[in-house]
């Protein structure tokens, strides 16, 4: 704990005033860690803007978030643990609410790097002949996080530095969520 407000207080903030100035808002945030969602609900409990808290892996409450983009205007902001929290279909069912003319935003802590950590940790017990094959389990498992093969190529290929890697795997995930939004930018961190 570095005495700084955390993601959801920073962003509470931000919703009171919108609260105060007559706008409908609520903060939905979820925490998997018992002791840091603990935490959230004691940080949350008497602030004066609506707060929905839940407890557990964010995919049990995609259908939820689902739900509320259905009708009202969304801002998710996605921060997993580890890039296997956070599978590029998941969000599906919200990103298509696009589609039905609603507003979904979406702020992504996409951590390319843990990725290829992740990856690179891996590969020697992955089968390969020259490229990554797609039967192997890990790689599946690979290939839902980063919604696609791409990643393999950056992933082994030696030619470029740990920093390219990095950048051309934030940009392929960017590429893929064109699929729904028009708007997709990377910033690294």
């Amino acid at each position: 704990d570095d005495n700084q407000l955390g993601s959801p207080l920073i962003i509470t903030e931000k919703l009171r005033k919108l609260h105060e100035a007559g706008f409908d808002v609520t903060g939905f945030f979820v925490e998997a860690h018992k002791a840091l969602y603990a935490r959230l609900e004691e940080n949350t409990r008497h602030l004066a803007v609506p707060i929905r808290t839940r407890f557990g892996d964010f995919g049990d409450h995609i259908d939820e978030i689902s739900d509320l983009a259905r009708d009202h205007s969304v801002f998710i902001y996605l921060d997993p643990f580890r890039p296997s929290q956070l599978l590029f279909d998941d969000m599906q069912s919200v990103y298509d609410q696009l589609h039905a003319g609603q507003s979904v935003e979406v702020l992504i802590n996409f951590m390319s790097w843990g990725f290829l950590r992740a990856v690179w940790g891996s590969t020697s017990r992955m089968p390969t002949d020259g490229k990554l094959k797609g039967a192997d389990p890990r790689v599946a498992s690979f290939n839902q996080i980063a919604g696609g093969t791409y990643w393999q190529k950056i992933a082994i290929d030696d030619s470029l530095s740990q920093t390219e890697r990095t950048d051309k795997l934030a940009d392929g995930y960017a590429g893929k969520l064109h699929r729904w939004f028009k708007y997709v930018l990377t910033y690294p961190i």
